[in-house]
């Protein structure tokens, strides 16, 4: 059955010059019309897309080659914010015509462009630079892809393929962007949004460049993403924290390929957003890892540009023997500040700003690891009958939705340790404190030893899904990291 499409849908724009047309019947002027128009806009597409049909409908402007899509398309993009002030824009929200016999103005296709500009129908914008959600896995689209109209394709300038490039983590990847014109709610850089909005193609006035052609959506709603997916509501059955090497197909692997391979695949099976980067000497040296506008060029991108809730997978199976250059040093204290404090500095003239990050970073080495992490767990190597060239991690993908669905869930959990746990744990570090002058090997000799074990608790018991640590889960993080310190050793 061919689903049937709300005039908003087949012709947004079309449909918005009948809210005015409605508005003017009713006895509105033009201008009282005009504005009223823009008021009721975001009302009008909400009442529209609250159907899921409807919704089901609109064209995904990240799965859409945008060079042949045709203007006045109605589109949804999941993004990331890349640039919040991209330009600052005075916009002409209505044109008023004026009919070159009699001299009367009105606000109808039958008229020409009057030459004298309308204050009233002017607002100031905000113009918002934003980008495909960089690591977006292919399995993360909440709707299944709709084929869009085509128009006549959209020749882009070498000055514009440039300038795309330089706003994005990666620069050579292939991806989509757009600006869009934003009335409503204010977004900060790095934040994931989803947009529904008007495509077009605009002349853009931005601190960069006078005049430059860009794909444009013009924002009908706008809000903020606190996930990069939603899962359905289903029942998880199975118990995916007692054996996670049988859940995950990774059991008789070897360890180097499942380092390189295997493991990276498995957690894009599973996660919204994964960004491998393997670190090299000529990476470390050479390309921008942070986000830097010193020049003219704008706020162009850098390597650790990324969306809350990302994984970020750094590979130095890839490292080899070079010299870091200060570009290279600066990259690398940059990066280890972020995994240890969370922090992303953004280069400005005369001064860094920085701001919180939610990202969680898997660093694989061969040996000592070049870069510090809070937790180091070795790989046992052991005899491997698999043929490492061909991909052996097999996840049934009936389980593939309940685990997405299970560490979503779990993620969200909120977690607390009664008082009675705590007075345990309290003794047993005053305890190990005192025994560990003549017992080096004691736990929980340190404070950082404490609350690494007490972070491991945490996530043990949110992966049973338990809200409360029990003595019981506490033991258990305290035989994990006995024998992870054993493997250290």
């Amino acid at each position: 059955m061919v689903a049937v499409k709300h005039q908003s849908l087949a012709n947004p724009r079309a449909f918005i010059k009948s809210l005015y047309d409605e508005l003017k019947l009713s006895g509105s002027d033009e201008a009282v019309a005009a504005k009223k128009t823009l008021e009721i806009i975001p009302e009008k597409f909400k009442e529209v897309l609250s159907n899921a049909n409807y919704r089901d409908q609109i064209v995904d402007f990240g799965a859409t080659n945008f060079e042949t899509l045709k203007p006045g398309t109605l589109v949804y993009f999941d993004c990331m914010v890349q640039d919040p002030n991209f330009s600052k824009e005075l916009q002409m929200y209505a044109l008023e015509l004026t009919n070159n016999e009699t001299g009367k103005k009105d606000i109808d296709e039958k008229y020409s462009v009057s030459h004298d500009i309308n204050p009233s129908f002017i607002i100031d914008t905000e113009v918002i630079y934003c980008t495909e959600i960089p690591g977006k896995t292919s399995w993360n689209s909440q709707r299944s892809p709709i084929i869009p109209e085509e128009g006549l394709k959209f020749e882009t300038s070498e000055e514009f393929k440039n300038k795309k490039m330089s706003r994005y983590p990666f620069p050579n990847a292939k991806h989509n962007s757009a600006v869009f014109y934003n009335g409503y709610p204010n977004f900060k850089v790095n934040q994931s949004i989803h947009v529904v909005g008007i495509f077009d193609y605009t002349l853009c006035h931005s601190e960069e460049s006078n005049e430059i052609l860009w794909p444009t959506i013009l924002a009908i709603d706008s809000s903020p993403m606190n996930e990069l997916f939603t899962p359905k509501e289903i029942e998880i059955k199975t118990d995916f924290s007692k054996n996670p090497t049988e859940t995950f197909g990774i059991g008789n692997l070897s360890a180097h390929h499942l380092s390189t391979q295997s493991l990276i695949k498995v957690f894009e099976s599973i996660m919204p957003a994964v960004v491998s980067i393997p670190v090299s000497i000529p990476i470390l040296n050479k390309c921008p890892w942070l986000p830097n506008a010193e020049n003219e060029a704008g706020l162009r991108s850098g390597i650790l540009q990324l969306c809350p809730h990302s994984l970020v997978v750094l590979d130095e199976s890839t490292l080899d023997e070079g010299v870091l250059e200060e570009q290279g040093l600066r990259n690398l204290n940059s990066l280890q500040r972020i995994i240890t404090e969370q922090k992303l500095g953004f280069i400005y003239p005369y001064q860094q700003i920085e701001i919180d990050l939610d990202i969680r970073f898997l660093v694989i080495s061969k040996g000592k690891a070049l870069i510090k992490t809070d937790v180091v767990i070795p790989l046992s190597e052991f005899n491997d009958t698999t043929d490492s060239s061909e991909d052996s991690v097999i996840i049934e993908s009936r389980d593939l939705e309940s685990i997405r669905s299970y560490l979503s869930k779990a993620s969200k959990l909120e977690f607390s340790i009664p008082s009675e746990v705590s007075t345990i744990i309290s003794e047993e570090y005053a305890n190990s404190r005192k025994e560990s002058k003549d017992f080096p090997s004691t736990l929980l000799k340190t404070q950082e030893d404490l609350f690494l074990t007490l972070t491991v608790a945490r996530l043990l018991s949110l992966s049973k899904m338990e809200t409360e640590l029990t003595i019981d889960s506490w033991k258990e993080s305290l035989e994990l990291e006995k024998q992870r310190r054993s493997r250290l050793n």
